[in-house]
């Protein structure tokens, strides 16, 4: 019997196991996504919660049939996850969501361009309770007076704002100044020792934010379009001091070059774990003799070892092994690249019709993209990615407990023995080779439900690092 079981889980292994290298994941069903009107089809930026399901913002009104204004979060297999109850969702004139963070609470800071969340007036930025509900103790006053951008949480549990904003609590007697950049007490009331007031400013007539990242060390790294911070010139880059002060240490210097009198914009940025930093946008770097894609140590200066001669690069993201995701346009065009910014030959080149937004590396190695492209569906697809190269024992796995078994309401997965726990997923498959349901596991006791399961026979898989165990289970 054993053998039959068996037999039958490998001939009928779900077809995402068998999906190749940078092709579309026939197993992320989205339906008509983001929908299939200009503006509607957009999606702007996309957050992996840890539990594995994804938080979208954008400009859409539904997801797949299902109302979701500006923002919709989505289980593992693309479904709309309808515990996630937006209401309303957000509204306002032409509005948006462009910034997501997670707090570690489960809570979720929300940004963009919009004046409430459910009927609340909220101008521009909100916090969220884990089941969507509106938050009401992160109270903004009348929030920013233009676009938030981006969002980055310190430990101390303080929110950095970047964006296209000059006022905070803008309607309450003429607001206070913060130019593009300012920070929140966890509260959402204004940290005035954090005084950006006259913050940043640009040649090209508007500031904007695209990108703030809060450093290991404190520090306060901002990307997007500005040509100086108080007045000292910072074209481009900036990096700010814990108290809102210029890094002096950090000058990405003046090798971006002028382009009909601008100097472009940084869309995207990212902080390696080593301190480097990558930045992407429509630019010409000329100290790397680089478009739209540049390499900068942590003082700023130039990494000539990437190479990489894009157009107007809209989204990106780097894995863990080095390799760059970028998204491109005229025409648009997403592919991966070696270190060096050789082309990786072994993911093949995705075209689009449209601009992408967004990209991510989901936990599980898969890539997510998000943006204004029509890809049937639209705004959203997921690419095959990397399994991650992990070094797990199948010593180590074999103390993974899976219990009770037989299970009736609740399957509990123990993997609290093991050392330097990362991640692992587990996967339900029925006899018949369906995979049924499937499961981020964090370290420790991870509870899963089964009660709406089918009783019979279970085969789960454990897959961790480059151990995996599988199990017999029955559900009665």
């Amino acid at each position: 019997m054993e053998r039959k079981i068996t037999l039958l889980y490998l001939l009928f292994l779900p077809f995402y196991a068998l999906a190749q290298l940078g092709t579309i994941d026939p197993n992320f069903a989205i339906g008509t996504g983001a929908g299939i009107t200009f503006t509607q089809k957009r999606v702007e930026t996309i957050v992996q919660q840890p539990d594995g399901k994804l938080l979208l913002g954008g400009w859409f009104s539904e997801f797949n049939g299902t109302e979701s204004r500006r923002i919709v979060r989505l289980n593992l297999d693309g479904s709309v996850d309808t515990s996630f109850n937006v209401g309303q969702g957000f509204n306002g004139t032409s509005p948006y969501v462009n910034a997501i963070a997670l707090q570690p609470d489960g809570k979720i800071l929300v940004g963009g361009n919009f004046l409430d969340y459910q009927g609340v007036t909220r101008h521009r930025i909100a916090r969220l309770n884990p089941d969507g509900s509106l938050d009401t103790g992160f109270n903004p006053l009348t929030g920013f007076d233009s676009d938030v951008n981006s969002i980055a949480l310190q430990p101390d549990g303080k929110i950095v704002v970047g964006g296209i904003f000059s006022k905070f609590d803008w309607l309450n007697q003429g607001g206070i100044d913060r130019q593009a950049i300012a920070r929140l007490n966890s509260d959402g009331s204004l940290d005035t020792s954090f005084d950006s007031a006259t913050g940043f400013t640009s040649n090209a007539g508007q500031n904007r934010v695209h990108t703030v990242i809060v450093q290991p060390n404190g520090k306060i790294l901002c990307a997007g379009l500005f040509t100086a911070y108080k007045s000292v010139s910072r074209i481009l880059l900036a990096r700010l001091n814990e108290d809102a002060s210029l890094d002096t240490t950090f000058d990405a210097g003046n090798n971006f070059s002028l382009v009909f009198g601008f100097y472009g914009e940084a869309w995207e940025t990212v902080l390696l774990p080593n301190g480097q930093i990558i930045t992407a946008g429509n630019f010409r770097h000329t100290g790397a003799n680089n478009k739209a894609i540049v390499k900068l140590n942590s003082d700023g200066s130039v990494d000539t070892s990437l190479a990489l001669d894009l157009s107007n690069v809209t989204a990106f993201a780097v894995q863990s092994d080095g390799k760059i995701l970028a998204s491109a346009g005229g025409p648009y065009t997403f592919r991966r690249y070696l270190e060096n910014g050789a082309v990786d030959t072994s993911f093949p080149e995705t075209s689009f019709n449209d601009w992408a937004r967004h990209c991510i590396v989901q936990n599980d190695g898969n890539i997510v993209i998000g943006g204004w492209f029509s890809y049937n569906p639209s705004g959203l697809m997921r690419v095959v990615g990397d399994t991650p190269n992990l070094s797990l024992s199948d010593a180590a796995i074999n103390t993974v407990k899976i219990y009770p078994n037989p299970a009736t309401d609740i399957l509990y997965i123990d993997s609290s023995e093991i050392p330097n726990f990362s991640q692992a997923t587990l996967i339900l498959v029925d006899v018949q080779g369906r995979k049924v349901s499937e499961h981020l596991l964090s370290n420790g006791v991870t509870p899963i439900i089964i009660n709406y399961l089918p009783k019979g026979l279970y085969i789960a898989t454990l897959n961790m690092e480059k151990a995996q165990l599988t199990k017999k289970i029955v559900i009665q």
